[in-house]
């Protein structure tokens, strides 16, 4: 079974995770780019779409991605880590519908909020998210079972 992937022009690009349906996830490498590299959503259904957050005009800091795992729905989990501030990992999903979401955003109650979720590390079929992060007031790291609203 071969992917069809569109032909490179002046890039690299490696493929990091696949589910069952052919669709896979990887990383595209450019020589401008330096060590940079933009993540990428890719299947024969949608073609090739890069993982990229919708920021507001005038933010110039792109996150970094990293991309730990994709389920058969097409939903991609890792960490992302702004430019500007090493320390700050946020745990993040993609999906085809909704783009790339900060997992942190989604958190709702009080005890909530002294979590910061830094990488989401596992996602199974029906959507339940494994993040790793950590309780901003202890510095204790914890992990964390997200489930899908339904």
């Amino acid at each position: 079974n071969s992917l069809d992937l569109p032909p490179l022009a002046e890039t690299a690009r490696i493929v990091l995770c696949s589910n069952r349906l052919g669709a896979v996830c990887g990383c595209e490498y450019a020589e401008e780019w330096g060590t940079r590299c933009r993540h990428f959503y890719w299947s024969n259904e949608l073609g090739l779409i890069y993982l990229e957050p919708d920021l507001p005009a005038g933010i110039p800091d792109t996150p970094e991605l990293t991309v730990f795992e994709m389920n058969d729905r097409g939903e991609v989990v890792g960490a992302m880590r702004s430019q500007a501030r090493e320390n700050s990992r946020h745990a993040f999903v993609w999906t085809q519908t909704q783009g790339l979401q900060d997992l942190n955003q989604m958190l709702t109650t009080g005890s909530d909020k002294d979590v910061l979720l830094e990488a989401a590390v596992c996602i199974n079929q029906n959507g339940t998210i494994l993040v790793r992060g950590r309780r901003i007031s202890t510095r204790q790291k914890t992990f964390c079972v997200l489930y899908p609203v339904q």
